[in-house]
């Protein structure tokens, strides 16, 4: 799918993009719309040195994705001939832009982050038609790095986040930097009927009614488990870096990847597994609004473990697709 939910410095922002979005609606991985989208823009190579996941919310839901398009388009099945997996082509729409370009006039979610504890969740709720017309939560965590792949994986297994292995295969100089457990935060989607989002939008669309307030924030939101992993891998002082990330995904949902009409994408074998590599043809080329801090990446569908991971380097990298392949076949 494509990278897939998706965040920075990254404490510092919303604008992180998670590359996949959701035929069948599933919230969990779903609310990162808004990040897949924003994730790259404007950001130099030097930017990104922490896992790449901040905020895990988006105002903006889509419940479904009916229109395919542009010549990229690519489908991988299993065995029995089940589409499992599918590309398409960026859809771009003018009222999502102004729904973010309004809400990012009424709060910056860093600042949000810097009054959470380590851990923490927080709600967002915007009392705004243009900002948030479907009256909807915004989640903002302020993720912990763990310095360490054993506190990591500790963190992993209690919150029954997806599996995501250090690979056997590193290139020379690449070392751990650190790793990022995801809350799964309450499910926006009607047919969830989650009661605690129910509750939570009920009380603070109500509380942002009477006080007439444009910004609800209720801190210290429970979460006990992980749909989204991500490990970071620096090298040396080169600001060079390697992020691997992982999302969970419900049987009945099937992972679109979008990419942009000026990427290259192809189908690749990862082990046992097919996958998409995507990448600017000619970076030098970009121009500067284009530019991203990530030029290639290598997306991928572990179906019996119901999985989608992602490999990608930093724009300064120098890793081939060959490369990030092997790192991939690595992850077992």
């Amino acid at each position: 799918m494509k990278n897939v939910q998706l965040s920075l410095d990254e404490q510092e922002i919303k604008k992180h993009e998670l590359n996949f979005v959701q035929e069948k609606f599933d919230v969990k991985n779903q609310v990162m719309k808004k990040i897949n989208q924003e994730r790259y823009k404007k950001k130099p190579v030097w930017y990104k040195k922490t896992a790449p996941i901040a905020v895990i919310g988006s105002l903006l839901l889509l419940t479904s994705i009916t229109v395919y398009a542009g010549s990229q388009f690519m489908e991988i099945k299993d065995e029995k001939g089940k589409i499992v997996m599918k590309t398409q082509e960026e859809v771009k729409s003018k009222k999502q832009t102004e729904v973010w370009e309004a809400q990012d006039k009424i709060y910056d979610s860093s600042e949000i982050i810097k009054k959470l504890k380590p851990g923490e969740v927080a709600a967002v709720y915007i009392n705004d038609e243009k900002a948030n017309p479907e009256k909807l939560i915004n989640f903002v965590h302020n993720e912990v790095n763990y310095k360490t792949y054993s506190d990591f994986l500790r963190e992993l297994t209690e919150k029954e986040g997806p599996s995501l292995k250090q690979p056997s295969y590193l290139p020379e100089g690449y070392t751990f930097e650190s790793g990022v457990v995801m809350a799964q935060t309450p499910n926006p989607s009607p047919s969830a009927h989650d009661k605690m989002y129910e509750k939570l939008q009920k009380e603070m669309s109500q509380e942002a009614e009477k006080s007439g307030e444009k910004l609800i924030v209720k801190n210290n939101i429970n979460w006990s488990k992980s749909n989204r992993v991500s490990l970071t891998y620096s090298k040396g002082e080169e600001n060079t870096y390697l992020y691997l990330d992982a999302a969970l995904i419900s049987d009945n949902v099937m992972p679109v990847v979008e990419y942009s009409r000026d990427r290259t994408t192809e189908k690749v074998k990862i082990g046992q597994h097919e996958g998409f590599y995507a990448c600017y043809p000619s970076p030098d080329n970009i121009k500067d609004h284009q530019r991203t801090w990530v030029d290639k990446q290598l997306t991928w569908i572990d179906k019996q473990r119901n999985i989608v991971y992602d490999v990608y380097p930093s724009e300064n990298s120098k890793l081939t697709k060959e490369e990030l392949i092997r790192i991939a076949e690595s992850i077992k």
